[in-house]
């Protein structure tokens, strides 16, 4: 009887306990805004899909004009080893480049970086072209129609530029292969902003957890509202799974199955438990 009180104990505190870990994980790991191209072809100012948009992709920051993305290309860029995410739809592309951009589209509310408050944005993409020395990325707009961050490649070279971090380049941005690129915004009330980027190759393991150092790095200051992302570059190049997000969880890994550990813990404190009911049944029958 004893035996069997524990064992009902460790189950009741164990499921407690998982389901504890699950609704904080969750509230602290918050996608914002997703697009995964999952349309039939090329951009439209019809295209609205995905999660976290106040507009479909137009050619302008102003929301005006048919984007310029006509190619669609089936099935999505694959992810690097240690990320999580199941890609949905397809792929975009645009053959012709700059000055063509594929196109803007603004984040509802949620999404926004708000520089002027204290609040931390992950941002990821997934980026391919078929040549070395071709720049292209993404970028975050204001509203007024200033390119204020980008991220991507420039050349031969990963690329963080834009209005508030000038034009750094850092590490060797091979042409031969999808990158993943990984994205911080750390922003302050009063203070110093922070922008990070961190790209990966098809060859790399995403880490389960942020890197404590990035490849490129930059810090301003700036009350600025950053709320239409822009997607172009310089020839021809695909884009697919952009994600916005308030953790490295939500938007770079995908959120790990936050009772997996705690499964583990809690069947090995049930086994000394179940090992002895055997133990107790087998005397039973033996007598």
């Amino acid at each position: 009887m004893y035996a069997f009180r524990r064992m009902r104990w460790i189950i009741v505190v164990c499921s407690s306990a998982v389901t504890s870990v699950s609704a904080i994980r969750a509230e602290a790991s918050t996608l914002v805004a997703y697009e995964g191209f999952g349309y039939p072809s090329g951009l439209t100012t019809s295209s609205n899909g995905g999660q976290g948009w106040s507009s479909p992709w137009y050619l302008n920051s102003d929301l005006t004009g048919e984007p310029t993305a006509t190619v669609f290309n089936a099935g999505s860029i694959p992810f690097p080893a240690g990320v999580t995410f199941t890609p949905t739809g397809n792929r975009i592309g645009d053959p012709q480049g700059w000055p063509n951009n594929v196109g803007f589209r603004h984040l509802a509310a949620d999404g926004r970086v708000d520089l002027g408050t204290e609040s931390v944005r992950y941002l990821s993409f997934l980026y391919a072209t078929g040549s070395p020395g071709v720049w292209g990325g993404l970028s975050l707009w204001d509203s007024s129609g200033v390119e204020q961050l980008f991220f991507g490649v420039n050349a031969s070279q990963f690329f963080l530029a834009g209005n508030l971090a000038g034009a750094n380049s850092a590490g060797t941005a091979p042409g031969d292969q999808p990158l993943f690129m990984a994205v911080k915004i750390v922003s302050q009330a009063s203070g110093s902003d922070e922008v990070y980027l961190q790209p990966y190759l098809q060859t790399d393991t995403v880490p389960s957890t942020e890197p404590s150092s990035w490849l490129i790095s930059r810090t301003f200051s700036s009350s600025l509202v950053l709320d239409r992302i822009r997607i172009a570059s310089g020839a021809g190049y695909e884009i697919d799974e952009i994600r916005v997000g308030t953790s490295w969880d939500a938007a770079v890994v995908g959120v790990p199955e936050p009772s997996a550990w705690m499964l583990v813990a809690c069947a090995a404190a049930a086994l000394p438990v179940a090992y002895h009911q055997r133990l107790r049944a087998g005397k039973r029958t033996s007598h």
